[in-house]
């Protein structure tokens, strides 16, 4: 059973794109978990309006974007575990190829086409072979992107709850997979990637934060390292 768990936030304008491309690649047993952070009742109600009982609505936290994933991972029951931001477009062999990988690794991260709001090709997101066999260098610079990755429920087991102390979700659930199990990286774009003026992250562009932020962000994400290693050698 596949679990795709999908965060809103006021994104009714290309939400039902997205829902639909994804649908279309799950079976009746799978499940869509739409966790929704909005204030406005408008995307919940492009939801509604789909009407496939494969759809599970719940409501946010309305706590930011990382205590939302939190949220619907929590509810995910599925074996596979998908993760999709609200705005994005699957192609239509991401589900075939992401659970080929996970038949051996325990996640897996896709390339995908970075296109604008209306769809048109910009670039591939990622360039050639993406290394990911060093923590310190994903620590340096982030390579997981949320909406390109699946994995096996049993990551929720020492992934979840999220360490307090981190910035970004994906960046976490990568880390903490790469000391706890096996990744791999897909080369194949399975998604188009939607940049537009209301993206909640700048991922795909240049970073905007300051070089105290960075340091900020990566000092947090060692403290989650240490408390996953103290907490795995405390239980063995």
């Amino acid at each position: 059973m596949i679990s795709v768990c999908l965060t809103v936030f006021e994104g009714e304008l290309f939400l039902e794109e997205q829902i639909s491309s994804i649908l279309i690649q799950l079976s009746a047993e799978d499940e869509l978990i739409i966790s929704d952070d909005s204030l406005s009742s408008k995307s919940k109600n492009v939801v509604k309006m789909i009407n496939d009982n494969r759809i599970v609505l719940i409501e946010g936290p309305k706590n930011g974007v990382v205590m939302n994933f939190e949220h619907v991972l929590k509810k995910a029951s599925g074996d596979f575990i998908f993760l999709s931001d609200q705005d994005d477009v699957w192609l239509p062999n991401k589900v075939e190829l992401c659970l080929s990988a996970l038949s051996k690794h325990d996640l897996v991260l896709t390339n995908s086409i970075v296109v604008d709001k209306d769809l048109k090709h910009i670039k591939n997101l990622f360039k050639g072979h993406v290394n990911l066999d060093s923590v310190l260098r994903i620590l340096v610079t982030n390579k997981y992107i949320g909406s390109c990755m699946a994995f096996r429920k049993e990551v929720l087991e020492y992934a979840i709850p999220f360490p307090k102390y981190i910035s970004m979700h994906d960046w976490w659930i990568g880390i903490s997979v790469m000391i706890m199990g096996s990744v791999y990286y897909e080369s194949e774009p399975l998604m188009l990637y939607r940049r537009h003026e209301d993206n909640i992250t700048n991922t795909g562009n240049d970073s905007k934060n300051s070089i105290f932020k960075k340091i900020h962000f990566r000092l947090g994400m060692l403290h989650a390292i240490y408390s996953l290693f103290y907490r795995n050698m405390k239980n063995k």
